[in-house]
């Protein structure tokens, strides 16, 4: 990482705006998703005052830090989510859409607010590794492949009740019925 300078940045003790610039480890504690107690390490940049010697960090260190932790959770960090979506021309709605998770949940793992859980990274992380992604949900062929969380909206569309969970895939009219079955003889 090459260093920065942060022209504008001031000291936030006495204002002084002559800062040295240098990049420093930073120890990040985070709890992983079992709840234990880690520590990730980041690489940040960091002012220190030339007159009063505080310390002052940009908010890319703040970037970093978060980064580090996504990193050893082995999730996507937001700047890589948002390079994805762009990289698939899509807007954060549209990617909502795309992906079946809300559009408030996309925000905020973009935003680092939240980080998401390890099975809604492994969901993102295919939708964004597709050549060619799906945009219309009508053009799936199989229902049954579709692997989304639903929102009320997409449930209601399908004909399902809210309160309904998606437990099968397969229409009852298409399941086989016992009549439909061969014959089996217990063999003794």
């Amino acid at each position: 990482m090459k260093i920065q300078e942060h022209s504008r940045m001031a000291c936030g003790e006495c204002r002084g705006s002559a800062l040295t610039w240098s990049e420093v480890d930073a120890e990040v504690p985070y709890h992983d998703r079992s709840g234990d107690r880690r520590t990730a390490i980041a690489r940040i940049p960091k002012g220190v005052c030339d007159d009063c010697g505080s310390s002052v960090y940009p908010y890319e260190a703040l970037v970093l830090r978060h980064e580090a932790v996504c990193h050893c959770l082995g999730v996507l960090s937001p700047r890589q989510l948002i390079e994805g979506r762009k990289r698939l021309g899509m807007t954060q709605e549209q990617f909502a859409a795309h992906s079946g998770f809300g559009v408030a949940s996309i925000r905020r793992w973009e935003r680092g607010v939240r980080i998401q859980t390890v099975s809604s990274d492994r969901h993102l992380r295919a939708l964004l590794e597709a050549e060619h992604p799906q945009t219309d949900k009508s053009e799936s062929d199989s229902p049954a492949l579709v692997f989304r969380p639903r929102s009320a909206q997409s449930r209601r569309e399908l004909g399902l009740r809210d309160d309904q969970a998606e437990r099968s895939h397969t229409p009852p009219s298409k399941l086989p019925s016992f009549q439909d079955a061969p014959e089996q003889r217990a063999v003794s």
